[in-house]
């Protein structure tokens, strides 16, 4: 009887050693919980990925992005260089080794895909060469200014605007033939709704630009053509504005910078030479004293 006794004691003895020496059984009093959230479940090759840990208890962490890549970092940034379906998984250890695991999946779609584009009609026998995209001010709606080139017949080479709908249907309007070598445009949205187009006319020794403006129904308000000066753009100044590039002077170019109002007239121009040579404004902004 005293031997069964004795067997007993020692059976629960090596027991309680056994529990002792294995650290990654669970402490039911334990409040370990894996856990982390991502910035965007669906995103682009290329795109940036926050993960961001909301783990409880932990004090290490392993990743497993899914693409055979792993990291240890509590709130990771990652990229993924290939489209697919992924489970990132997140197991986290506290300080007696106990773990725990949570996955969750994302989408990663091909950075090249065609539902990202807009491919506008263009009929066969012609190319289109757009100038300048933007947005509409006064409605909202993608534009861009097109040249449209006549690969096969007599119809020559015009400008038209083309504007996007809410649901992307286009519609286009025609603005003007393309005057000698022009391969630049732009438009500027003045208050009062007209819409003032400026494109560049050149020839060897000459730089020039021919303008047309129309209102917001498109009817035609006035053309504008000159041997002597030529626009590369504009900048907003208060009620004004300011038209930059280039203008002749005594047989040389110099940049020119053209003050006009609210309504596209001209009242002030700043010409600047910078040696001997001919010069031009090809870009301008704005800088906190004045203007680069």
């Amino acid at each position: 009887m005293k031997k069964i006794y004795f067997l007993i004691i020692l059976a629960a003895f090596f027991t309680s050693c056994s529990k002792d020496a294995s650290p990654s059984d669970p402490d039911p009093n334990s409040t370990l919980e894996a856990c982390f959230e991502v910035s965007k479940e669906v995103l682009l090759v290329g795109e940036n990925l926050q993960i961001n840990n909301c783990s409880v208890g932990a004090s290490t962490y392993s990743y497993n992005l899914g693409n055979g890549e792993t990291r240890t970092e509590e709130n990771p940034t990652v990229v993924y260089g290939k489209p697919g379906d992924y489970t990132i998984a997140l197991t986290v250890f506290d300080e007696a080794m106990a773990t725990k695991t949570v996955s969750k999946q994302i989408l990663v779609n091909d950075a090249i895909v065609q539902d990202f584009f807009i491919f506008p009609d263009i009929a066969d026998g012609f190319n289109g060469i757009p100038m300048e995209t933007g947005v509409n001010p006064g409605n909202g709606l993608i534009y861009s200014i097109e040249l449209l080139e006549d690969l096969v017949g007599t119809g020559g080479t015009k400008f038209y605007y083309r504007e996007l709908d809410e649901n992307y249907l286009s519609s286009s309007n025609y603005l003007a033939d393309k005057p000698y070598n022009s391969n630049s445009a732009f438009v500027n949205f003045f208050p009062s709704g007209n819409m003032n187009f400026v494109f560049s006319r050149t020839l060897d020794g000459l730089y020039g630009t021919q303008e047309v403006t129309y209102n917001n129904v498109w009817n035609f308000i006035n053309g504008l053509s000159s041997s002597s000066k030529h626009s590369y753009g504009f900048l907003a100044e208060g009620a004004n504005f300011l038209y930059f590039g280039t203008e002749e002077d005594s047989g040389i170019y110099k940049t020119a910078v053209e003050t006009r109002n609210s309504s596209g007239d001209a009242f002030a121009v700043v010409l600047n030479s910078f040696g001997d040579a001919d010069s031009m404004i090809g870009d301008m902004i704005e800088v906190e004293n004045g203007y680069l």
